[in-house]
């Protein structure tokens, strides 16, 4: 039993050890002009702005392409704004053509 606690403490101690090495910066170096430099910060690139339902009703084509793409992988673009906007643009275009179709 103290055997596998001394291990088990060991792991530990070294798992903590590499893992703290992780969280520290990288020194920053001086650049060559003598200028002082700023961290690189990673920064997400921002999503592009979904379409709004009355922009896919004015353009059929965007509409059909935005339903395509949507329908090819929901579970990853099902729930965004532009799929439920195109989503909801389809409907409203499925009933105006039930609508004259029964005139």
């Amino acid at each position: 039993m103290r055997r596998v606690s001394h291990a088990l403490l060991l792991m530990l101690a070294l798992g903590g050890a590499v893992l703290s090495g992780c969280s520290e910066a990288e020194p920053q170096r001086p650049r060559a002009d003598g200028a002082a430099s700023a961290p690189m910060v990673m920064v997400p690139p921002s999503p592009p702005s979904a379409r709004t339902v009355a922009a896919f009703r004015a353009d059929p084509a965007a509409l059909d392409e935005a339903l395509r793409r949507c329908r090819n992988d929901p579970g990853k673009l099902g729930r965004t704004p532009d799929c439920l906007n195109a989503a909801e643009a389809g409907r409203q275009r499925t009933a105006d053509e039930m609508k004259q179709a029964l005139q």
